[in-house]
């Protein structure tokens, strides 16, 4: 028997999208130039419908409205995509589950709602977006709050250090926002992503750091993570939990974690002349 494709309607920044149910797909994605006004500067490298390699640029986080929820979520902006796609980041995220039956197609969402898809016509096979697996990865982080007006955080204590730093060494600044990383993930863990959506994403830490280490790589903070905080972080054996504040010119971001787990071993620290500096 020769089955249409499923279709599911979504709305996405109020605009009411028809999307292809396609659970090969990982990386949602919106077809043509959509929504060019809220287009991101990140890029993924996916091997999409042509079967050879693309660049494609990804939209800033949406909001989106599915089976009584309201998401922000990011898509790949796909120009040659036959469709919208409806792919496992957005379905996990959502915590939606898929039930295949004769009749087809349902979408079962966590407050009950169940989506019929419909049939989308004589459009067959699964459209895959799938990513480039060398040049991508999945990156959990933790994103720091803007401090008060009150200040006394990790920023202020680091812009009061920033000009006797900078004259050890030329430092830039980092090319993402304050964040603490906690999973750099290559193998693409479904189980941690189903996991950190459900449990952990929205959520707000509490987290505090009492060392800047500056150091040839560049300057960070050794964050301390609660026992429960601990166990969604994934880089023990390469790094320790950080805050990147500066890096120098010639090295990478990555380089960073392994120097402040370093650090932290060392025991031979040796006071200076000046106040708290070792």
């Amino acid at each position: 028997m020769n089955l249409a494709d499923p279709m599911l309607s979504i709305t996405v920044e109020n605009h009411e999208l028809q999307f292809l149910v396609d659970t090969g797909t990982r990386q949602s994605a919106l077809k043509g130039p959509a929504f060019p006004e809220k287009l991101g500067k990140d890029y993924i490298n996916v091997v999409g419908f042509s079967g050879k390699p693309q660049c494609l640029p990804m939209t800033l986080p949406l909001r989106v409205e599915v089976g009584g929820q309201v998401l922000s979520h990011p898509f790949v902006c796909a120009p040659s995509a036959p469709m919208n796609l409806l792919g496992r980041d957005l379905l996990i995220k959502s915590s939606a589950t898929v039930l295949c039956s004769p009749e087809g197609l349902s979408v079962n969402c966590p407050n009950g709602t169940t989506i019929q898809c419909f049939n989308g016509g004589d459009l067959t096979g699964q459209y895959l977006m799938t990513p480039v697996i060398e040049d991508w990865a999945d990156i959990y982080w933790g994103l720091l709050k803007p401090e008060t007006t009150a200040h006394g955080g990790l920023l202020s204590e680091y812009l009061a250090w920033k000009p006797w730093i900078t004259l050890l060494e030329p430092y830039v600044p980092t090319p993402n926002p304050l964040h603490v990383t906690l999973f750099y993930d290559r193998e693409h863990d479904d189980v941690y992503q189903e996991e950190f959506y459900a449990q952990c994403a929205g959520e707000i830490w509490e987290v505090s750091s009492n060392v800047i280490y500056v150091a040839p790589e560049g300057v960070a903070a050794a964050i301390n993570l609660t026992p429960k905080q601990l166990k969604w972080y994934m880089m023990q054996e390469e790094a320790a939990p950080h805050v990147s504040l500066a890096l120098h010119p010639a090295h990478q971001a990555k380089e960073l974690g392994p120097m402040v787990k370093k650090a932290l071993s060392c025991t031979d620290w040796v006071p200076t002349q000046l106040p708290d500096v070792k």
